[in-house]
């Protein structure tokens, strides 16, 4: 069981492995979340080069950043549940869904405005299931904590070839699978990058030696 930006099934004894699982995906939303508020089995030497350029994911006909509430609702129907969640602005609508895998769909909205969609697979896919779920024109991206900007205990995240952070990304569709110990967690629809290309510690620092 992977238990993600809220505990969705009541009351459970988690075991230590289930727990880190847990810590991780809370992690990941966090960055995602900050980065948001920020804008407003191959190898991997198996991978094609990729676009830099990120660009709205689009799912069942669904823009991310773009779409109204009331056209998820037209498309995906009723949520099964809404749930509260700490650190999310607003509601979390969870569906159960089976494209492109079986699994848990979690939205995300905010204005009015579809913001984030993370699909969370019943099973988690390998990378030959990757590639052959969206084809080979990914792309293998580290990230690190930019630990300066302090966000309530959260931090958002820059691109780095060392970061704890892995994931596979298909930047001109909008989507990033974020791996934990080999395994796709879940595959996430963006609307734009999921962190900065480099840090922004860095610049502040020189910043703050510059003479007044």
């Amino acid at each position: 069981m992977v238990t993600s930006w809220t505990q969705l099934s009541g009351s459970i004894s988690l075991s230590t492995q289930t727990k880190r699982t847990a810590m991780h995906m809370k992690t990941l939303l966090g960055i995602t979340l900050l980065f948001l508020a920020f804008a407003s089995s191959l190898e991997p030497k198996a991978q094609k080069p990729s676009s830099p350029v990120w660009r709205p994911a689009v799912y069942r006909g669904l823009v991310v950043g773009k779409s109204s509430v009331a056209e998820l609702k037209k498309v995906l129907g009723k949520p099964e549940r809404i749930v509260h969640s700490e650190g999310t602005p607003t509601p979390l609508m969870v569906y159960s869904v089976t494209d492109p895998v079986p699994g848990r769909l979690e939205v995300l909205t905010g204005g009015g405005k579809l913001k984030l969609l993370m699909l969370y697979p019943k099973e988690p896919p390998t990378r030959k299931d990757v590639t052959r779920i969206f084809g080979p024109d990914f792309r293998i991206t580290r990230y690190s904590f930019d630990e300066c900007l302090d966000l309530g205990g959260s931090y958002p995240a820059y691109e780095d070839p060392d970061g704890p952070i892995e994931q596979i990304e298909y930047r001109e569709r909008g989507i990033a699978l974020a791996t934990y110990q080999g395994q796709v967690e879940v595959i996430q629809y963006l609307a734009g990058p999921f962190g900065t290309t480099h840090s922004r510690c860095a610049q502040s620092s020189r910043n703050k030696k510059k003479p007044q």
